[in-house]
């Protein structure tokens, strides 16, 4: 993380957080598409403290409600042949 904010990667308005791991999703790909040789992805599940809790509004007229889940998501990276990673995070509690 340091180093993409010292290689001026991050955007003037980004903030860097520091997730903590919770659990690991693991998908496979039903299909082989042309020049993507990947067959699994893996998606680590984080926890972030720093984030907004989740609000939730009913709609006038509608069943339900209406939810906003504050989330961020990684770049997608590639490990190692056939796999590729993304982190996906969240609030633990609200």
């Amino acid at each position: 993380m340091k180093q993409l904010e010292s290689g001026g990667e991050l955007a003037p308005d980004m903030v860097l957080i520091k997730p903590k791991p919770e659990f690991c999703i693991m998908a496979g790909s039903s299909k082989k598409e042309k020049m993507d040789f990947c067959h699994k992805v893996y998606i680590n599940m984080c926890s972030c403290k720093d984030f907004k809790p989740p609000t939730s509004k009913s709609i006038k007229g509608k069943r339900g409600q209406s939810w906003s889940l504050p989330y961020s998501i990684g770049k997608l990276r590639y490990d190692q042949v056939p796999c590729k990673f993304f982190h996906l995070n969240f609030i633990k509690t609200f």
